[in-house]
């Protein structure tokens, strides 16, 4: 049952590896600000490069682990393994999860330095997955749902983030550059 989406272990797994990956984010946060006011934006993009490794290796690591810990608990015949719904579902949320973490670290680095430009992308994100819940979902079930979500987040929030990031990051430096002239 679609309802059950949020409920089951696969979507908590997938919170859970995305929270564990972004301690790295929360630990560079305040420095990443430092480095926003002082204009260091060399240094901000190195830190940004060097926490998204960070955070990437992390869920990259967790995910495996759970995929591994499900298929043991598969050919194990246990009955848990039946509490994680089907494989595609799994891997749907656990590859977003690995490849979210690029964008998680670029659009801190941009919120540090007092600007919000992810509101309109997160509002088109949620009507789009809303829409693909009611219509996919009703049709094709969780993997349908688990499908359209890995397909909005990986082909069109996720990219939409980063340019804004590379965007934000040029005006930035351009900012700088006109005033050291």
């Amino acid at each position: 049952d679609h309802r059950d989406l949020h409920s089951f272990p696969t979507r908590r797994s997938s919170d859970l590896i995305n929270m564990v990956a972004g301690s790295f984010l929360t630990a560079a946060g305040p420095r990443m600000g430092m480095l926003g006011a002082k204009k260091d934006y060399d240094g901000l993009k190195k830190l940004v490069r060097r926490t998204w490794l960070q955070s990437l290796g992390v869920a990259l690591l967790l995910s495996m682990f759970v995929v591994a810990i499900l298929f043991a608990l598969h050919l194990l015949q246990m009955p848990q393994s039946n509490r994680f719904g089907p494989w595609p579902v799994t891997l749907a949320f656990l590859l977003v999860v690995v490849c979210q973490q690029l964008v998680n670290v670029e659009t801190a680095a941009i919120r540090f330095q007092k600007i919000e430009p992810f509101v309109f992308n997160s509002v088109v994100a949620a009507t789009l997955i809303l829409i693909a819940n009611l219509w996919v979902g009703r049709e094709y079930g969780l993997q349908g749902i688990a499908s359209c979500f890995a397909f909005v987040m990986l082909m069109c929030i996720l990219p939409w983030c980063h340019v804004i990031y590379l965007h934000r990051i040029a005006r930035f430096r351009a900012a700088s550059f006109i005033q050291c002239v």
